[in-house]
């Protein structure tokens, strides 16, 4: 439900005139908010209708209006006939912590009072007095204040809070210093979202795998807060986000991508992290640290390899990718070492624990291939290979895998996400992403990997979307900070 509800609200977003109402919303938002989103809601403006259209084709998103209205005891609400008529030029939402839980909080400008109350009592609202100058009205489940110029709605206590603030009592969000800190770096106050690393904690528990994954590559620690503004385009969405870390924060290790052009242009995903530690802290987080515990154990006992010092430690730039082939998924790492000798020593004596362990002796060792790679055959669906040339180290998963040893003919370079997102040489790129949904989903049918309950919830989320591209880089006037861009292509 909160993503759903960022959605929608981001989807939303323009960059004009309008930041500033939404700057005023952050005084009333509690400052102990898990989330805070901020739209420009200005009537007849073309960038917000466009938006509106774009966030109907989201079949997660369509319905959020009405889960809203059931979150604060409000029933029958059509945004068209009771919202719209009344709202002003801002409209914030906020989660608020409500026990284990959370809870919304919507905090609106108001240009027809009256309205605003005749629409709450139509859809199930009553008189319940007055608070800080404000008139109150309650629902089973939720309250509303109507102050001159402003809707608060939401949990009983919040209301009262935020009601009170708008009188000229208690601090709100605005107060908060990493808030302030990042509505002065957006540029002219425009923080369209912003979301404290709690905050940030309980979305990603209720988001999708891919959503989970891609906050694992940018999280890091000494994170504060993200926060950021969010537009529509025609053909797609773009979000700029800023990850803002304490002070003396170790600035994230950055690289300038040179191996993009090797992965093919039907490859359904690839990512590009600076470095073999990356890949593993990566591994680990999405739930791979006994597969990677496994292999370390089964080096070190065999062939006293450590896998993090003799093998991920010497990768610097480090691009994995996954394409299918005959229906088959193949992975496959493309990385710069920074001793290709050491490279070809460590893989070397991991051959023999590597073919006993896959296959039990029935294919004893590798086989050359010609220009120096090695493959072991070990079912059609798995031949791990390998090949270090020059300072460049490709591993795969089958043998079609090695044809990102050189530059593809054809590569993601010219998708149209990757092409809409900026990707500096000058060396400041923490991490990087590409997605191809059609075909990450396709793959995922044809191999039978679609059938579980996250994989489906992906594809109800994201259907609209046909690619997206994402890139961090750093800050250069705030090297422990990351900046961030995200391109949804949505045809």
């Amino acid at each position: 439900m909160a993503v759903a509800i960022v959605v929608v609200l981001v989807l939303a977003l323009t960059e004009s005139s309008g930041s500033g109402a939404r700057d005023d919303l952050a005084r009333l938002a509690p400052p102990d908010a898990l989330l805070w989103v901020a739209a420009d809601t200005s009537a007849g403006n073309a960038d917000i209708a466009r938006g509106e259209r774009l966030a109907g084709r989201f079949p997660a998103v369509r319905g959020v209006p009405a889960r809203l209205a059931a979150d604060l005891g409000l029933s029958g609400l059509d945004p068209g006939r009771d919202v719209r008529p009344w709202l002003g030029d801002a409209a914030g939402l906020a989660l608020v912590p409500e026990g284990s839980s959370t809870a919304p909080l919507v905090i609106a400008d108001v240009r027809d009072r009256a309205g605003a109350r005749a629409a709450l009592q139509r859809l199930g609202a009553r008189a319940a007095g007055r608070a800080d100058g404000a008139a109150l009205l309650s629902s089973r489940r939720g309250l509303f204040a109507l102050t001159d110029s402003r809707l608060i709605a939401g949990p009983p206590a919040a209301v009262r809070a935020a009601a009170a603030r708008a009188a000229g009592r208690g601090a709100g969000l605005d107060g908060v210093a990493v808030y302030a800190r990042a509505a002065d770096e957006a540029g002219d106050g425009q923080v369209a979202f912003y979301a404290p690393t709690s905050g940030v904690a309980r979305l990603l528990g209720s988001s999708s795998p891919l959503v989970r994954a891609g906050a694992a590559i940018l999280s890091a620690p000494g994170d504060e807060a993200v926060a950021g503004v969010g537009e529509t385009l025609d053909g797609g969405m773009r979000i700029h986000a800023r990850i803002l870390r304490r002070d003396g924060t170790p600035a994230p290790v950055a690289v300038a991508p040179t191996l993009l052009g090797r992965v093919p242009s039907d490859a359904a995903a690839a990512v590009l992290l600076p470095g073999g530690g990356a890949l593993g802290a990566l591994a680990d987080r999405l739930g791979g640290a006994t597969l990677l515990d496994a292999v370390r154990g089964a080096l070190a006992a065999e062939s006293s390899l450590d896998l993090d010092r003799d093998v991920l430690g010497l990768l610097r730039e480090s691009l994995l990718s996954v394409r299918a082939f005959n229906d088959v998924p193949v992975i496959t790492l493309v990385a710069r070492t920074r001793d290709p000798s050491a490279t070809r020593e460590a893989l070397a004596r991991a051959q023999g624990p590597l073919a006993q362990r896959l296959t039990g002796g029935a294919q004893p060792a590798f086989r050359t291939l010609a220009g120096g790679a090695f493959t072991l055959p070990v079912t059609p669906a798995l031949q791990p290979s390998y090949a270090v040339g020059g300072d460049t180290l490709v591993a795969t998963t089958a043998q079609p895998g090695l044809d990102e040893a050189r530059v593809a003919p054809r590569g993601i370079v010219q998708a149209e996400a990757l092409r809409a997102v900026r990707v500096d040489g000058d060396g400041s790129v923490q991490a990087l992403g590409y997605l191809d949904l059609r075909q990450l989903i396709g793959l995922g049918e044809r191999t039978g990997l679609a059938t579980g309950s996250g994989f489906q919830a992906v594809r109800g989320d994201l259907g609209p979307v046909l690619s997206a591209a994402g890139v961090a880089t750093q800050d250069p006037d705030h090297p422990t900070d990351t900046d961030a861009e995200l391109y949804l292509q949505i045809p």
